[in-house]
């Protein structure tokens, strides 16, 4: 029986898109949920609004360029 090798399918960039979307979608929802729209740390929301705009920029042109797994071709 031959050992079991650990694999990574994903490359280091989609695991960082996945994760930094995931965190900055909750904080963004959670500022908007508990903080009045006129206090300035409502800011903190729309410039992580923005960095999930530019997340999605990122992974549609990683998804031409990036490793085979990560490219959108590979999706089913």
């Amino acid at each position: 029986m031959s050992p079991k090798i650990n694999q990574l399918v994903y490359d280091l960039p989609t695991r960082l898109f996945h994760w930094l979307f995931a965190i900055s979608f909750i904080i963004a929802y959670t500022i908007v949920k508990t903080i009045n729209d006129e206090s300035i740390v409502f800011s903190y929301h729309m410039i992580f609004g923005l960095m999930l705009g530019f997340l999605i920029v990122f992974r549609i042109i990683w998804g031409f360029i990036g490793s085979l797994h990560a490219r959108l071709s590979d999706f089913a």
